[in-house]
């Protein structure tokens, strides 16, 4: 697949080592988002450099301990006796509300340490940190819905599927431009970490519908969710400073937004609400096989620990659930009684493939054995596998129903409800 769509999921340097895609690009991200930044700080305020610099390196810090902390929280996958594991940066830990949030705090810390308003250092920020998520979001590892537009990325023979990366780029990017434009015409300190706040937020949800997320209401996903509390927050912030109270004086009243800024968010919130509130268009394929919500699954005959075989075709006729796991995984661990609750429920009278990443098959008995699992495992060896269903992270779930066809795929940990909602939607009972 030609650089940049999608990023190698690890890039190897040396046998045994190597980088993430996603990690690769943040890196890059951070070390062009700081330069920026320096370059922006040295020209305009050469006095504060130091101090909004250090504040931008809190950021950071924030950023990913908010991001990830929030985003376990929403998957109830805190591992409190490894509380390093925080710090673990992967294209699908973070949560975006969370590192926001996280981020903003700790520069806003750092900067009064230091002497400066918490706004007046923001403001500088903000336009390099946008050009930072414009880097870092082409490695990050989603996969778009399908598209018959001409512009789509051929992630198979015959399918096309939304760049979403290059998307979340030009986003970002366009973002930038228009902050470090406005840098320029603000009227009071603050205007530019706000105006990041609403834009970005506003963006982030309609993105949400081209990303691989499965929805929890609607279609809508928890990610959009938190932008949208986040974009309210900023809009309520927003409004407070254009209509301030009863006899405050005009000259004081204060928009986040130039008409620029406004006339983009009003775009952003019209498309995002056409996208959210409207049936997904579906794409033909006459029977076009492939990983991606409204194919066919991909057929695969793999063994199971005692030696008999399942072929994926042989089911059909009945919804079918393709769990990706192992043994080794936390959240899989922690997900999986939760799995055998629901087969449970339905008496082992529903279909559940899990599909397990290349371990021993004495590992796999004594561990199901042990904790009293009881649905169908299956033994991927050579992870072939879980590269013709192009799993990233672990677990990942397939709900495929009667036809063969996917109706959702979803990345994570689940809790009953979410097994059960999805199950529906896959034509189960």
């Amino acid at each position: 697949t030609p650089f940049p769509l999608p990023l190698p999921n690890f890039i190897p340097i040396v046998p045994g080592l190597g980088i993430s895609g996603f990690g690769l690009m943040a890196v890059i991200a951070v070390l062009v988002g700081s330069y920026a930044l320096a370059r922006t700080l040295r020209a305009h305020v050469p006095n504060e450099a130091d101090a909004i610099t250090e504040a931008a390196w809190y950021a950071l810090l924030g950023a990913l301990l908010g991001g990830r902390f929030l985003n376990q929280v929403l998957t109830t996958d805190i591992d409190w006796t490894h509380p390093l594991t925080l710090l673990k940066v992967t294209g699908l830990s973070l949560s975006f509300t969370g590192a926001l949030a996280g981020g903003c705090l700790a520069a806003a810390v750092a900067l009064r340490r230091r002497g400066l308003p918490p706004a007046e250092g923001l403001d500088w920020i903000a336009a390099p940190l946008s050009l930072a998520l414009a880097i870092g979001w082409l490695g990050v590892p989603v996969t778009g819905p399908l598209t018959t537009m001409p512009w789509g990325w051929p992630s198979a023979p015959g399918i096309r599927t939304h760049p979403v990366q290059i998307y979340g780029a030009l986003g970002f990017l366009a973002l930038a431009a228009y902050l470090w434009r406005q840098q320029r015409q603000r009227d009071y300190a603050g205007q530019n970490a706000l105006t990041f706040v609403i834009l970005a937020s506003a963006f982030r949800m309609l993105l949400g519908f081209y990303e691989s997320n499965a929805p929890v209401y609607g279609r809508w996903t928890l990610t959009q969710l938190g932008d949208a509390a986040t974009l309210l927050w900023g809009t309520v912030w927003a409004v407070r400073l254009q209509w301030p109270a009863p006899g405050k004086p005009q000259s004081e009243v204060r928009s986040p937004l130039k008409r620029t800024g406004w006339v983009i968010l009003g775009v952003l919130l019209v498309t995002t609400a056409f996208l959210g509130f409207t049936t997904p268009s579906t794409v033909a394929r006459n029977g076009q096989s492939g990983p991606y919500v409204g194919l066919l699954a991909p057929d695969f005959t793999l063994p199971t620990p005692d030696g008999r075989s399942v072929t994926l075709s042989s089911l059909r006729g009945e919804p079918v659930w393709i769990h990706f796991w192992a043994t080794w995984c936390p959240p899989c661990r922690q997900e999986m009684p939760e799995i055998e609750r629901f087969y449970k429920e339905h008496d082992g009278k529903v279909r559940i493939l899990g599909v397990n990443l290349a371990e021993p098959p004495a590992t796999i008995v004594n561990f199901t054995r042990q904790l009293g699992y009881s649905w169908t495992f299956l033994l991927d060896r050579d992870a072939s596998v879980s590269r013709l269903y192009k799993v990233r992270f672990i677990p990942t779930s397939f709900f495929v129903d009667k036809n063969g066809v996917i109706r959702v795929i979803y990345s994570g940990p689940m809790n009953l409800n979410q097994i059960r909602s999805f199950w529906r939607q896959a034509g189960g009972r």
